[in-house]
């Protein structure tokens, strides 16, 4: 009679364990940088769609609609340590002073900070800009770049708008206007 038992011994059971350990630690980075990347380029978009939407309103409005970063989503920052990336409102300006008043401008949207921890670069945006009724530029031209936690310039995303108005998406590169890596 055979009372040999079958499975696994408890060495067979660690070094499976530990196999499986080092797999995972090794897919763990690849997987961090992928969700990285997801994220700059889906914000990336958000702010694309965002453009798309000043513009397409100042046109069927027939009127200036303006953007500007805002971290509280009731007034508008000229604070140098407010960022883009901690938020936006897109109004019309209809006493047309220059700035957001609740009192007398229509708020059409507003856009809480950008989630995790991607910043936002800015190369010759004002704080404040919009769109003209015909779909030009109201404010200087330049280009916004969604910067990734390490600021690593290859991954982020760069908006450039156009002298015409129009916003585009484009992969970073060593000419992002993210900070250099600390």
């Amino acid at each position: 009679m055979n009372n040999r038992q079958k499975g696994f011994t408890l060495i067979e059971l660690m070094v499976t364990l530990a196999l499986m350990a080092l797999i995972l630690g090794f897919a763990a980075s690849p997987f961090r940088e992928m969700v990285i990347n997801n994220r700059i380029a889906s914000e990336g978009d958000n702010l694309i769609a965002t453009l798309n939407f000043v513009r397409s309103e100042a046109i069927k409005r027939n009127t200036p609609v303006w953007i500007c970063k805002s971290p509280d989503g009731v007034s508008c920052s000229a604070d140098d340590s407010d960022g883009w990336e901690d938020g936006w409102i897109i109004f019309v300006d209809t006493n047309n002073n220059g700035a957001y008043a609740a009192a007398d401008d229509e708020l059409l949207k507003k856009q809480g900070p950008i989630p995790g921890d991607t910043s936002v670069s800015v190369d010759t945006i004002d704080d404040l800009f919009g769109y003209q009724s015909n779909g030009t530029l109201s404010g200087a031209i330049g280009t916004l770049s969604l910067c990734s936690p390490d600021d690593d310039k290859e991954k982020s995303r760069n908006i450039t708008i156009s002298v015409t108005g129009r916003p585009s998406l484009s992969k970073g590169s060593a000419d992002s206007t993210c900070p250099d890596p600390a």
